[in-house]
């Protein structure tokens, strides 16, 4: 939220900002409504209780050689593939019955973004910096990191600094592209291939509508690109294949779940965690609770399952 309000002040980004943002609402105004994106957002978590795994994160599994990411992908594509022949009963039935009059907090405070964002991004690394006092993060790792190990050959950053990171790369691409940090469209371009006929793009003009979208294939270029940073960061940690993966059929399961909640959410983890949240979009707010409702809920079904 702090990148995004430096872009939202600068005389130069500010038309950038406001850009992204109309493009992003597109997406939801009168298509997604409050049932959608709950729904939604609780079969996503579900799917990544189920695969250990997100939408963005998989691609990084896949390059860090986690056993069965691979089906993970395979459920993810299929995912994708249902949602794209099933989508239009989905919006059918969802579809909210009037438009908001606002689509993000500001716009409903009457204030602009800056003013919303930047004290709810103060409570929010308040609340890290406590976390940290009563929790540090690397009690978390099962296998701490040596002492004398350099910045790339650490087996995990800080979280906070990870953050960080991640919302710089959110300025970035809202001043070059006009777009946010988002992974789960990736896989209904890819999954569009199957298309390869005018008779089958007419089975699903949702999948259709992503064939020829340069915007979706950036976005897969952007994920694949993640392949090769987990990759070389494992390489270089000697964490390359040191992860434990779930069973192939909770990977294959979970990855198809796991993007079908995260399409007819219209966004996953990154579309709605980092940058629906992060642009102040009501939906997403939604999206998120139900999110993490539906992965606690399983996770403590599996973990009762197993004794």
């Amino acid at each position: 939220m702090v990148g995004m309000s430096i872009v939202s002040m600068l005389p130069f980004g500010k038309p950038k900002f406001d850009e992204m943002r109309v493009r992003f609402f597109r997406k939801f105004v009168g298509k997604r409504g409050v049932v959608a994106a709950g729904l939604g957002g609780f079969i996503h978590g579900v799917g990544m209780a189920i695969c250990a795994s997100c939408p963005g994160v998989l691609y990084i599994q896949l390059g860090t050689g986690t056993p069965n990411a691979v089906l993970t992908l395979c459920g993810a594509l299929s995912g994708a593939l249902l949602y794209g022949m099933v989508e239009p009963t989905v919006v059918r039935l969802s579809k909210p019955g009037a438009v908001a009059p606002s689509n993000t907090l500001d716009q409903f405070l009457g204030t602009p973004y800056f003013v919303a964002a930047l004290p709810i991004a103060a409570m929010l690394a308040t609340c890290v910096f406590a976390l940290e006092l009563f929790q540090p993060w690397g009690s978390d790792l099962t296998q701490p990191n040596s002492a004398v190990a350099s910045a790339l050959e650490l087996r995990a950053w800080p979280p906070y600094l990870s953050g960080m990171l991640a919302g710089s790369v959110q300025g970035v691409l809202v001043l070059t592209l006009g777009d946010t940090i988002g992974s789960s469209t990736s896989y209904a371009a890819m999954a569009s291939l199957v298309l390869v006929t005018e008779k089958m793009e007419r089975l699903s003009p949702y999948l259709r509508s992503y064939k020829r979208s340069p915007a979706a294939w950036a976005q897969v270029l952007f994920c694949v690109s993640s392949v090769l940073g987990g990759f070389l960061s494992a390489s270089f940690s000697g964490a390359l294949g040191t992860v434990p993966g779930v069973s192939g059929l909770a990977a294959y399961l979970g990855g198809a779940i796991m993007v079908f909640g995260a399409r007819t959410a219209s966004g996953c983890t990154s579309g709605h965690g980092l940058s629906g949240s992060g642009i102040l979009f009501l939906l997403s707010f939604v999206v998120l609770p139900a999110m993490y409702l539906g992965g606690v809920l399983t996770a403590a079904v599996l973990s009762a399952a197993q004794g």
